[in-house]
């Protein structure tokens, strides 16, 4: 089983981080992703839902349950147990359907209006950029704001500075 704690976010002198602690198995860890504190205002801690996905490969590539502490939105929730994580299992040789045990959250959160979408540049992330802009979109999923993660996958210089 892999259980997943509340988030929390931590506020340093330039950053801002949202963690969680982790285990599985004899691992004990945490997950965090970090941003300025400009941004940090930003970070969700009520769900668990970023911990949740950042860890659902890891888990169903280890055939572990996913128990999750922290509430997780209704619509992620049945998208990845009526869909996703069986289509992985089905597709990739390796992967086992698993489980995700939580209390469900379909409360509405603050957002400050914005609506978010990750941006690689490949067709995908095109795909859901024309599809959330065009005059058809429902308001509430009309896309404001893009986000490129910094993974290093676009950028082989070694200095930080250039990524």
């Amino acid at each position: 089983m892999l259980t997943i704690h509340q988030p929390e976010i931590i506020e340093r002198e330039n950053e801002t981080v949202l963690q969680a602690k982790f285990e599985c198995g004899n691992t004990k860890d945490i997950l965090w992703f970090s941003t300025t504190n400009e941004f940090g205002s930003y970070l969700c801690h009520e769900r668990g839902d970023a911990f949740l996905v950042a860890m659902l490969l890891y888990a169903m590539k280890r055939g572990e349950d996913i128990h999750i502490l922290a509430p997780i939105s209704a619509r992620l929730y049945y998208t990845l147990t009526k869909h996703l994580v069986k289509v992985i299992a089905d597709m990739f040789p390796g992967y086992h359907q698993i489980q995700i045990i939580g209390d469900i959250d379909s409360g509405n959160l603050d957002n400050a209006g914005g609506v978010g979408t990750g941006l690689s540049c490949g067709i995908d992330s095109f795909c859901t950029v024309i599809e959330h802009t065009d005059e058809s979109c429902p308001s509430d999923y009309k896309l404001t704001h893009l986000t490129f993660f910094n993974v290093c996958l676009l950028y082989t210089s070694p200095s930080p500075r250039d990524r």
